[in-house]
């Protein structure tokens, strides 16, 4: 087997209400893909991303792993990945405090294609340091998305990012 995927992304997203902001962040990632076998592959992926609400001026999280598709044909494709992956941060609550970690990444993810033009998906992850596993972050995502034509997607998107040691204030 000899595929390489690449993918690359970005997400902006500001809310306002009333002239108060109440969402402001974003995210660049960026991942490589490798496969070693019809369903075991390595990966090298990236993220970088700001939330001016949660006070995350940035966080990197790169690093390399392996994943395996427990099921993949036409219509469904299930994945589970680990890898190591260092992360650098800066959040500014009263002061500015600078962290990095070696941690742990486990995740899986979950595609279903519901027609030509449709398909919903749903994935889970879970990073914990290295050296302290009750300092954690968990990012999960569902979504559906429908082809408008071949180059414009409509995708609606639920996320959920929870971090178990926020700074404290």
């Amino acid at each position: 087997v000899d595929e390489n995927s690449y993918k690359c992304s970005l997400l902006l997203a500001r809310g306002e209400a009333d002239k108060t902001v109440s969402e402001e962040n974003g995210k660049l990632s960026a991942r490589y893909d490798r496969a070693v076998s019809e369903m075991a592959y390595l990966y090298l992926r990236g993220d970088v991303d700001f939330d001016t609400i949660a006070n995350i001026d940035y966080r990197i999280i790169a690093g390399p792993g392996a994943g395996y598709s427990l099921i993949k044909n036409e219509t469904h494709e299930l994945s589970i990945e680990a890898g190591l992956s260092y992360r650098t941060e800066r959040i500014t609550t009263d002061v500015a405090v600078t962290d990095d970690a070696v941690v742990i990444r486990l995740a899986q993810s979950y595609a279903r294609k519901l027609s030509d033009n449709a398909k919903l998906w749903q994935t889970i992850e879970f990073m914990p340091d290295s050296d302290n596993l009750d300092a954690f972050l968990l990012n999960a995502e569902v979504g559906i998305e429908a082809t408008v034509n071949d180059n414009l997607s409509l995708r609606v998107t639920a996320q959920d990012r929870y971090n178990s040691a926020p700074p404290e204030e």
